[in-house]
This record gives C-alpha cells, structure tokens and sequence, in this order.
C-alpha cells in the first residue's frame, strides 16, 4: 500500500492498560497526518490469549490496514 489516504484501519487492543489512550492519539494522528478513512477498533478479553479467529476475520474482511499494539 503506497498511502494510507483514504484507507480504512483497524485498531486490535489487548486490553492492557492505556492501550486505548495509545490508540485514539494513534487515531487522531493518522487522521490529521494521512487522512484515513473509517476506522474499527477492536479488542481482546485478555492479552494472554490470542486473537479469536473470528475478529482477525472480522478485520480481514472490513479494513486495508490493521494496528496492533498493547499498553502499560
């Protein structure tokens, strides 16, 4: 992907603390700089498990980039 113009993202939390606050400012920096288009946040129950089959589905089939990241 050459640009992110216009693209659909998507935010995977692993529901670690401040993981969210990371991913709004992440959001609104990726918008003001690059201007995305839609955007799905998403989240896991716990950060030691891993990512149900059907959310990376979900995210597969709904978005052109998807971010992971974790908090603390």
């Amino acid at each position: 992907m050459s640009t992110l113009r216009g693209r659909s993202i998507g935010f995977l939390w692993n529901s670690k603390p401040n993981g969210d606050v990371l991913f709004t400012e992440l959001e609104e920096s990726l918008r003001r700089d690059h201007r995305i288009g839609a955007s799905l946040h998403l989240s896991k129950p716990s950060s030691s498990l891993p990512a149900a089959k059907e959310l990376i589905a979900r995210l597969a089939s709904s978005v052109s980039a998807v971010i992971v990241g974790i908090g603390d």
